[in-house]
């Protein structure tokens, strides 16, 4: 796999996500990490992460995206690789 290559990975994160800023937060960490993708609240508590990148850019956004200061509490990730469309700016 080339440094350069797009991948898309669908992210479930769970804990206390929702209603304390998390999604904010994340936008801010795709943006500085150079990720194109959406973001939305699940029912219950979880939240839907679609991200787009290079396998470095993704990397680093997977550790960065996992947050444990108070509000916000990841208490973990599952991670899904699809195939990227680059439908997203």
């Amino acid at each position: 796999m080339e440094n350069g290559e797009t991948i898309r990975l669908s992210i479930l994160v769970k804990g206390s996500v929702q209603r304390v800023g998390y999604r904010h937060l994340v936008q801010d960490i795709a943006r500085k990490n150079h990720i194109t993708g959406a973001i939305e609240n699940l029912e219950g508590y979880d939240v839907s992460i679609i991200a787009e990148g290079t396998p470095d850019d993704l990397s680093r956004f997977k550790e960065d995206i996992q947050i444990r200061e108070y509000p916000v509490c990841v208490e973990g990730i599952e991670v899904t690789k699809e195939e990227p469309n680059g439908e997203f700016s």
